[in-house]
């Protein structure tokens, strides 16, 4: 893995993901190994599940692991992405609005707790 140092406190963090992730990236090998062939790939979600199915359980969870940060930096992105272009500008001010006209609750009266 190569890291731009240049980039700071953003590369140490890459860095330490790239590290902890080594794991969930061979238990993700060792699957790809065990069930492809030389000139096969993994291409559907039918072929991914049923290749999953055949990792121990600890690997299974490394694997799902991994793709919940997948899926929370493609998120991450997307609402990043939609602040920049604006998408939520209308919705930020009403909420705004609702907040100034005292429409709103506290969250410990919304939120459930145990």
């Amino acid at each position: 893995m190569r890291v731009d140092l240049s980039r700071g406190s953003e590369a140490k963090a890459e860095a330490k993901r790239g590290w902890a992730e080594g794991a969930t990236f061979s238990a993700m090998a060792a699957c790809q190994h065990q069930i492809l062939s030389d000139n096969q790939t993994m291409s559907t979600v039918a072929e991914i599940e049923n290749a999953l199915q055949t990792l121990p359980v600890d690997d299974a969870w490394k694997v799902a692991d991994w793709l919940q940060q997948y899926l929370d930096e493609k998120w991450d992105k997307q609402i990043d992405a939609d602040i920049a272009a604006g998408r939520l500008d209308k919705l930020a001010g009403k909420s705004l609005d609702d907040h100034r006209a005292g429409r709103v609750k506290p969250f410990d009266e919304v939120i459930e707790q145990p």
